[in-house]
């Protein structure tokens, strides 16, 4: 989603150009999104994804930003419309990765890592509007709207995480000798064993 989002927001680069610097960063936002989905896709990290866990319906986030990016934006053209799109889905975008991670309960330490810093950058953003609050809200107040909806996101979604994987380590406490836990729901099958008669060997 986050490749969805970058090449939605720098289409621009297509026929305005606007800078060095800024077509280098923005080129470098895309090559790093797309990175990212090519190494999560073909690395060794793939190997860890869970694609049975990993049911959030997309479209059931992408639509409503869409729907929000025709209605709510400062001029009524399709770059801007494209625009807005992309900063709307960032609110959302890391919803299906919480989701996944939340239903797989135990997992690597920077998986945890790589979703805080994929929500960090829109979180700093928020940190620099709100330093300036009412020009950021005269310039664009439903970008500021979406900077504080993500900041909300963000912090919900990494504390309940935070908080599951605390009750985890709580419950995996309790096992000292490191075994696995026993299966309580498990139904023993005799046929498994093999009995033996003790009076036909005493013959």
């Amino acid at each position: 989603m986050y490749l969805i989002i970058y090449i939605f927001r720098y289409l621009d680069l297509l026929y305005l150009y606007t800078g060095l610097a800024s077509s280098i960063v923005k080129v470098l936002h895309l090559i790093v999104a797309l990175a990212i989905v090519l190494l999560m896709r073909y690395s060794p990290a793939s190997s860890s994804y869970d694609a049975d866990l990993d049911t959030f319906p997309r479209l059931a986030l992408i639509l409503p930003c869409l729907v929000l990016a025709i209605f709510l934006n400062r001029v009524k053209l399709i770059i801007e419309i494209c625009h807005s799109f992309s900063v709307y889905l960032e609110v959302v975008a890391l919803i299906p990765q919480f989701v996944l991670l939340y239903k797989r309960q135990v997992y690597e330490l920077w998986v945890l890592l790589l979703t805080v810093l994929m929500g960090s950058e829109r979180l700093l953003q928020t940190v620099s509007v709100l330093t300036d609050w009412q020009e950021s809200v005269r310039d664009d107040p439903y970008s500021v709207l979406a900077d504080l909806v993500h900041a909300m996101v963000f912090v919900v979604g990494l504390s309940v995480l935070l908080w599951q994987r605390l009750q985890v380590r709580k419950s995996q406490g309790l096992n000292e000798s490191g075994a696995p836990l026993p299966n309580f729901d498990e139904v023993w099958d005799a046929s498994k064993f093999k009995f033996e008669d003790q009076e036909a060997n005493r013959k």
